[in-house]
């Protein structure tokens, strides 16, 4: 299981680190470097340093097995890098390292960045090459620092809306509209409002909601809009809930919505929220499989009046 690291950690980390270095990394490194390494990650350090990134840990049966973080490269808002991966000697080959990274790559400094970097140790190098990670700069030989630097550039990147973004967004959702509830809700409700009238309520719903935007080649191609609160008046025993979640029709099944939604899972969890709740139309079936795939498990059902016509939802509960 992974969850945040918690300062409680900090010591059991640390040894899991040194016991990791002294026995693995000891092959390609020398003992001066191995022990220097060791004191730059004691527990006050992994505590200070988990205050400007999100540290992870992976346990088993208490114990704690791996971890990893993620954080700014040198404060930058879209670009990001990885810091402090480890997995204990006896876990390693189980597939600990790669759910780290996976981890990682769901976490909003992920995903809200065109670029990631790793500094690599001579050991787990040709792991992350595995893993989509190539050499910076075609740069193949390692630095002064005894590492290798790595990086991946990403496509979609997630970023919080601007004023100048809502045209875009009103556009985005009402093509959506009209191709998910096409048969499912009267088209003359889908036009009932004029384009001035979707921007304006969504310039109230942008002053008062987190919001954000997934970009492909600087062109916004889908939105996300939630809360850190329950909107809905029945969302069981969930603290957050996720209120609008649309991609262009035309770029559906790229991932867009998919890194939308681990986004705004990031953002929650990391503001402390246990369990996120998102409604769906009981017709809408391909929403409603994309989210079960996302994890969601169907937790209520309520109507819902749009128009003059009501209307049956399912909320489906994340959990964070």
């Amino acid at each position: 299981m992974v969850r945040k690291f918690e300062e409680k950690d900090a010591i059991e980390v640390s040894e899991m680190i040194a016991k990791t270095l002294r026995t693995v990394n000891i092959k390609d490194y020398s003992e001066e470097f191995i022990e220097k390494t060791i004191k730059s990650l004691s527990p006050e350090k992994l505590i200070e340093r988990s205050k400007w990134t999100h540290f992870y840990v992976v346990h088993e049966d208490g114990k704690i097995i791996g971890c990893g973080a993620i954080g700014p490269y040198w404060n930058s808002l879209d670009e990001s890098s990885f810091f402090t991966i480890f997995v204990l000697p006896e876990y390693q080959g189980k597939g600990i390292g790669r759910k780290i990274l996976e981890t990682l790559e769901k976490d909003m400094f992920f995903l809200r960045a065109r670029r990631i970097e790793i500094p690599a140790s001579i050991t787990a190098c040709s792991f992350y090459r595995k893993m989509g990670y190539e050499y910076k700069n075609g740069i193949t030989e390692i630095d002064d620092e005894q590492l290798y630097r790595l990086e991946k550039y990403r496509d979609i990147i997630i970023r919080n809306i601007v004023e100048t973004d809502i045209p875009a967004v009103v556009d985005i959702q009402f093509e959506g509209w009209k191709t998910a509830y096409k048969g499912i809700i009267e088209e003359s409700y889908l036009n009932s409002m004029n384009k001035k009238e979707r921007e304006q309520k969504r310039k109230n719903d942008y002053n008062k909601s987190l919001f954000i935007v997934a970009t492909l080649n600087n062109e916004v191609v889908g939105f996300c809009r939630y809360s850190e609160n329950v909107i809905s008046t029945d969302g069981e025993d969930c603290d957050c809930e996720v209120m609008s979640l649309y991609v262009k029709p035309e770029l559906k099944q790229q991932g867009i919505g998919k890194t939308l939604l681990n986004y705004a899972k990031s953002d929650l969890r990391n503001k402390g929220k246990r369990k996120m709740v998102l409604w769906c139309l009981k017709e809408n079936y391909p929403s409603r499989r994309f989210y079960e795939k996302m994890g969601g498990k169907i937790i209520g059902e309520h109507d819902i009046e749009i128009g003059e016509k009501v209307y049956g939802e399912v909320g489906f509960g994340f959990n964070l």
